[in-house]
């Protein structure tokens, strides 16, 4: 992963004028809100998986998980594959995955993602178990249980 680049300076505007969509981020106070977080994990022996789905900006997961990839979420396919081009590799995909796109998973794990899956239904994990999956090993699946919370 490379370090951060340093964007140039554009001449001072009004949001109203900024062209969508943009990011606008007060990087000192992400950098202070993710040491936080780091130290806090760290102190409870815990790992950190942060969601990627607002950001999705690799110098964003880079700060995230402390300059150091460890495993982060995203909520497509899409974005997992961003993600894999610039060096992360240990995603879960949050969202439960359908049929359709069990193919392009396979490619992405084939591609060198440590890609994990989640279900919450009986048939997509017959459907995983029928797929051929990727060249290189298997898929990786989560199963959801709705332990009563109704989300």
């Amino acid at each position: 992963m490379s370090k951060a680049r340093e964007v140039p300076r554009v001449r001072a505007m009004d949001l109203d004028d900024l062209p969508t969509p943009a990011l606008i981020l007060d990087r000192a106070r992400l950098a202070r809100n993710t040491q936080a977080m780091t130290e806090r994990v760290k102190a409870l022996g815990v790992g950190l998986r942060p969601h990627m789905k607002t950001a999705k900006s690799a110098d964003v997961a880079g700060l995230a998980v402390d300059g150091n990839f460890g495993g982060i979420t995203v909520s497509t396919l899409n974005e997992a594959e961003y993600f894999l081009g610039h060096g992360i590799t240990d995603i879960t995909n949050a969202v439960c995955i359908v049929p359709a796109k069990l193919d392009q998973t396979a490619a992405l794990i084939d591609q060198g993602a440590d890609l994990k899956l989640i279900t919450d239904n009986a048939d997509v994990a017959k459907a995983i178990a029928a797929h051929p999956g990727p060249r290189n090993g298997a898929f990786k699946v989560l199963v959801e249980i709705d332990c009563g919370e109704h989300r």
